[in-house]
Order: structure tokens, then sequence, then C-alpha cells
């Protein structure tokens, strides 16, 4: 009997552990949602943005883990954080990495899916090539070599500030206007306040800074 009870009230704390655990992922599922870019991740995932944005990564843990290891984990937790959540880290990344992608011996679909016409699919017979990609990002001009490492380009980083300068100066239509036309999808942007709507398929209400940063 004293055993009986025992393994009921056993089976009754896990069930609650359980419970309780199931309540704090919905809680986190809750509270990241909002970071979350459906339109670049999961089916509608940017596989060019995830490429680029998983070697620059790699390039910023490598350079900093020469000066503190530590400091490497965080960088490289917060990007790959960023890159799950967003599908990238660099901001306005869906709008260049496509054209960096194309030299790449990879196709890298844009036009109608099936299910979803938004969706940038990576044919599944083909991979990308990380020597290749590296070719590219040093054509570009977005990395350059350091002896035996890779850096961001210090001409990008200085265009990449020049350009946030420019759009932050943007009054909201014509600040919705750029983010609208850097979009993969066909939508209207409007302003609202100090918000950007993204009207179509699916509306996609964006704060300003988020909106600088897609443009």
């Amino acid at each position: 009997m004293f055993r009986s009870l025992i393994d009921r009230d056993r089976d009754e704390g896990l069930d609650d552990a359980i419970e309780s655990l199931r309540d704090r992922v919905g809680v986190l599922d809750d509270a990241i949602e909002p970071l979350r870019r459906s339109a670049y991740t999961g089916e509608n995932r940017c596989i060019p943005c995830t490429a680029l944005n998983s070697v620059l990564v790699l390039v910023a843990v490598a350079a900093a883990s020469r000066r503190d290891r530590r400091l490497g984990v965080v960088i490289g937790a917060i990007g790959a954080l960023s890159i799950w959540l967003r599908g990238y880290v660099v901001p306005g990344t869906p709008r260049f990495a496509p054209r960096l992608a194309e030299p790449l011996p990879v196709e890298f679909g844009h036009g109608p899916a099936a299910g979803d016409s938004d969706s940038i699919a990576l044919t599944p017979d083909r991979g990308i090539d990380p020597e290749t990609v590296f070719e590219t990002l040093l054509e570009a001009g977005v990395v350059v070599a350091d002896g035996d490492r890779l850096v961001l380009a210090d001409g990008f980083y200085d265009a990449w500030l020049d350009r946030m300068a420019e759009l932050r100066a943007l009054s909201g239509p014509e600040l919705a206007a750029r983010t609208a036309a850097a979009s993969f999808s066909d939508v209207e942007g409007s302003a609202h306040g100090d918000r950007v709507l993204l009207a179509g398929d699916s509306d996609a209400w964006l704060d300003r800074a988020v909106a600088i940063a897609e443009a």
C-alpha cells in the first residue's frame, strides 16, 4: 500500500514537472516569436543569406577568439541564434546576398514554389562549396585576407555605415518605399508613425530600426 502511494506521488510529481517544463517552453516560444523573421527562415529560409552570414560569423568568431576565447564563444552563440531566428546577422543581407550568390555553382530558386510563392529553395541535389563562397566574398570586397585569416574589409564596413546613415535620414514614406522595394515578396510599403507596414499576401509590421536593416 505504501509503495503504491509512493509510486502515485512520484508519478504525479513527474507529471507536474513535465507540465511545468511545457509551460516554460511555451513562455520561451512566446518571448522569441517577435524576433523571428518568417520571410527568411523555415521553409522560406534565404539560403544565400544563411551561407554568407555563417561565413561572416565564423570569421568574427575566429578573430575574437584570438583575443579572448570567451568572447568568441559569445559572438558565435549570438550569431547562430540570430541566423536561426532571422536568417541573417548583417543588416540588409536579404538585399545583397542573392546577388553575391549568383556566381556560385548552385541554383537558388526565387520563382514560384509548390505551396509558397515566396520561398527560396536550394536544389536538393546540390550544395554550397565553401571555397567558392570565400572567393566570391573576396572578389566582392566584403572580406579581405589578413595573413592566414579573413577579416571584414574596412571599405565594406564604412560603406555599410554610410548606407545605414542614409537610410536613417529618410522620411517615413521614403523608408517604407525602400523597404518594400528590397522585399522578395510583392508588397506595398506605408509608414504609420515609427512603424512600417508591408502589405501583401502576409502583412508585416516593422519597427523603424528593423525597416532600416531590411531596406
